[in-house]
């Protein structure tokens, strides 16, 4: 039985810590996010043992098929719970954001995505958008009923 990943254990791994040095070259938020997003992966397959290095082999030699892969890793993301709130799953944009950093990991190891077939193979989860609304006379008097402070009411 493997250990828990971590995200500090994902960082450190071979194939891992050289792409997030250099992700992290320009951004170190966007070096933590895409940590984030590998370090769910690597708990993913483990349950095919597999590591991050391990299953680029397979992947390049289309022994496995990528479209396959993020699929059941897909799947398997919108089973998980929120780390924060046990009683949620991880929304859909997060879920985007991981499949992103999953996919530039994947393009920096060689395997070629295309968006089209992605696109195709891989049904993401709807982000829903809601119409955003001009502030009216009621809502400007209910916020000012619930301000406490006297320079701000005027």
């Amino acid at each position: 039985m493997r250990k828990a990943v971590s995200m500090y254990t994902t960082m450190h791994q071979d194939g891992a810590k050289k792409f997030l040095a250099a992700i992290g070259r320009n951004s170190a938020s966007s070096k933590t996010s895409y940590a984030v997003a590998l370090t769910h992966f690597q708990k993913f397959l483990d349950s095919k043992q597999y590591t991050l290095a391990s299953i680029i082999k397979p992947l390049k030699a289309k022994s496995m098929d990528v479209y396959e892969l993020l699929d059941e890793f897909l799947t398997y993301i919108l089973e998980q719970k929120n780390g924060n709130d046990e009683t949620t799953t991880i929304s859909p944009k997060t879920i985007k954001a991981y499949l992103a950093g999953i996919k530039s990991y994947f393009t920096w190891m060689d395997i070629d995505i295309v968006p089209a077939k992605f696109k195709q193979r891989v049904k993401m989860p709807k982000i829903f958008r809601e119409d955003e609304e001009a502030i009216d006379a009621s809502d400007i008097r209910e916020i000012l009923l619930h301000t406490n402070n006297r320079r701000l009411k005027p």
